[in-house]
């Protein structure tokens, strides 16, 4: 081994993953943040590094930059051996990155040594001629290779030095003829998570859209390859659409993470397989009775076409609630993904949705949309116990954001007093309030319904809209708490328009109100007025009452009256963009009402409107043909002047 000349070629015996992991980064995260046990070895490739390198000590040691600040990082260690064709995990160390490599190297050694069976003692001496049982470092340099200086370098220092060269190890093991010869991936391209609705145990449709989402150290980006039993079908992509010839097959996802110039990611692929076969796309009753809806919409086309749609959050879906439909259609594994589609076919510009999980938003939603080109938000209802709220998306082709926000809609009612506040009724709510504590706490503490305001703007035209889309608390006998409700929205339409850059500006608010437009609420939002007592705001207000158990309707405990409210001259007149109003939007057992609404100010013009179904064509909401209990809305608009 002294000569050159004289060195044997001799295949590696394993590789050793080495990474440092960046401050506050979860060591753990291969278990954490990927679904491991649906990983599978399908298409990885074994590390197979050249044969031809070889060893030689005729050249002088190289020493090493150690000024680099390690304090604080880990370097994760993850040792392979060779096992014939294949190769298995041997040893996993966490060190610190500042720790001296050369201890670092011990550490795996003795670890190695128990893994294999062996005692590796330390050696009592420190003389250098112990060297062939130490382990040792060693840098390729053309047909030679020369061994490191390691006795000043921390682990983090040589990875870094060396994460773009050729280094490995020698390791001497107890009971091994030849010490083992490893070869070292310094930071090599790592995938740190890997995601997909439901961990890759949703149902899988044709037609569907299928997405993965990739996080990556070390890395440019990552190779996203699909396979449908082990055919390739999609090459360098996150996202995939299975087909009619699909169905019945398995579908795999092979990523390979790579570094532009550097590294090609060979070795580091991962590769994972849905849990369920792809199925055929069962019919949507909506999209059936709506084909001129879903066909591709033309460059040419300037109207503005706007979706609002309930989608019914996991929570509020179950067998206690929807005891009439098959607990099975019930499942989020299979109604998200075909909601997903239905919103896709409608090539909507602004998408309002309401009951959205944040779960659902971020693991199926937001990835979804954002890959077919629409950018969103999302916002969580602030009440106890609701893990869903309200999420808008833009088509960015045509729309950008200028502004994103989510109010609390009680954050808008008065609270200093009569006579601080310059808004029409303000001293009458006020003064409600205060006659009613009971009221108070409802609104101010048990509810926690918002507002999400975006200040858009189109791009062709520049024109400024302002779209607002939220969801009112849902009791049948709640109307005064509506009221309230939509009064706090048009005063944050309003103060949201005069802080707009543009006083041209249009609104479009959207939403499930849980009442029609002839109601109280609505009554409010159309013609900015509602009488004293109008129809059952007095009922209401007096019987409602939120006891240990919830929301209940009793006698009435009082007489109180529900005062004029009014928004005066503060606010614009808004209109129905749906005319006529549709016969229901919520269709359950017992109940069938028009609660969802798109309305509109001046400045923009209903053209037309998607078709609306019967009730003998939907039956009960959800089912197998409708994946909501609400029906979606959508209409094309027209903007002037």
């Amino acid at each position: 081994m002294n000569d050159s000349n004289a060195v044997q070629e001799k295949r590696w015996d394993g590789h050793l993953f080495a990474r440092t992991l960046p401050l506050g980064f979860d060591p753990n995260y291969d278990q954490c943040d990927k679904p491991v046990q649906r990983r599978i070895s399908f298409l990885v490739p074994n590390f197979s590094p050249p044969s031809s390198f070889r060893l030689s000590r005729s050249r002088p040691c190289i020493a090493l930059d150690s000024e680099v600040e390690f304090t604080g990082k880990t370097c994760e260690l993850s040792l392979y051996l060779y096992d014939g064709a294949s190769e298995s995990k041997i040893v996993q160390l966490f060190r610190n990155a500042d720790e001296p490599f050369s201890n670092t190297l011990k550490r795996i050694q003795i670890s190695l040594s128990k893994k294999m069976g062996s005692k590796c003692k330390k050696s009592k001496s420190n003389n250098k001629n112990d060297v062939a049982d130490l382990p040792s470092v060693w840098k390729q340099e053309e047909a030679s290779a020369v061994e490191l200086d390691i006795s000043e370098v921390s682990c983090g220092a040589l990875l870094q030095e060396h994460c773009k060269k050729q280094i490995f190890l020698q390791i001497p093991v107890v009971g091994c003829d030849e010490p083992l010869r490893v070869i070292i991936e310094a930071n090599p391209p790592t995938i740190t998570s890997v995601s997909s609705f439901d961990n890759l145990q949703a149902n899988i449709f044709a037609k569907v859209p299928v997405h993965v989402q990739v996080s990556c150290l070390f890395a440019t980006s990552a190779v996203v390859d699909w396979y449908a039993d082990g055919v390739l079908v999609q090459n360098d992509s996150s996202l995939y659409v299975p087909t009619d010839k699909d169905i019945g097959k398995e579908v795999t996802v092979c990523i390979r993470p790579y570094r532009t110039d550097e590294h090609d990611g060979e070795g580091c692929q991962e590769a994972y397989s849905f849990t369920k076969r792809v199925e055929p796309f069962p019919e949507n009753t909506l999209l059936a009775i709506r084909p001129e809806w879903t066909k591709p919409r033309l460059s040419t086309d300037s109207n503005l076409r706007v979706l609002t749609y309930n989608i019914l959050a996991d929570q509020n879906c179950t067998p206690s609630w929807h005891p009439y439909c098959d607990e099975a259609v019930l499942l989020k594994q299979r109604r998200f993904p075909l909601i997903v589609h239905e919103i896709l076919s409608y090539h909507a510009d602004i998408i309002c949705l309401q009951e959205v999980d944040e779960h659902i938003f971020q693991k199926l939603l937001q990835p979804v949309l954002n890959a077919y080109g629409y950018a969103g938000y999302y916002s969580s209802k602030k009440t106890d116990g609701q893990m869903e709220g309200c999420g808008m998306f833009i088509n960015s082709k045509r729309l950008e954001w200028n502004s994103c926000e989510s109010h609390e809609l009680k954050s808008a009612l008065p609270i200093d007093g009569p006579g601080h506040d310059s808004w029409d009724s303000s001293d009458d709510i006020y003064k409600l309030l205060k006659q009613r504590p009971d009221l108070e706490e409802i609104i101010l503490c048990k509810l926690g319904h918002i507002l999400q305001l975006a200040q858009v703007r189109e791009k062709t035209t520049g024109a400024e809209i302002l779209v607002g889309n939220t969801h009112l608390f849902f009791h049948p006998n709640a109307s005064h708490i509506r009221t309230l409700q939509m009064w706090s929205i048009l005063r944050l339409l309003a103060q949201a328009k005069v802080n707009a850059s543009s006083t041209d500006q249009r609104i479009i608010l959207c939403g499930d109100f849980n009442s029609s437009l002839v109601n109280s609420c609505g009554k409010l939002l159309i013609e900015g007025v509602v009488p004293t007592n109008h129809r059952d705001l007095k009922d209401h207000l007096n019987a409602f009452q939120w006891g240990e158990r919830g929301r209940r309707f009793e006698t009435a405990t009082s007489d109180d009256d529900f005062p004029e409210i009014s928004v005066g001259d503060n606010f614009q007149q808004m209109n129905s963009a749906i005319i006529p109003a549709p016969a229901f939007t919520h269709l359950i057992p017992g109940f069938s009402a028009n609660l969802d609404h798109i309305v509109i100010s001046n400045g923009l013009v209903p053209l037309s409107h998607a078709n609306m179904p019967t009730e003998d064509m939907l039956s009960f909401m959800p089912n197998e043909n409708a994946p909501s209990d609400h029906v979606s809305l959508l209409c094309d608009l027209a903007i002037v002047s």
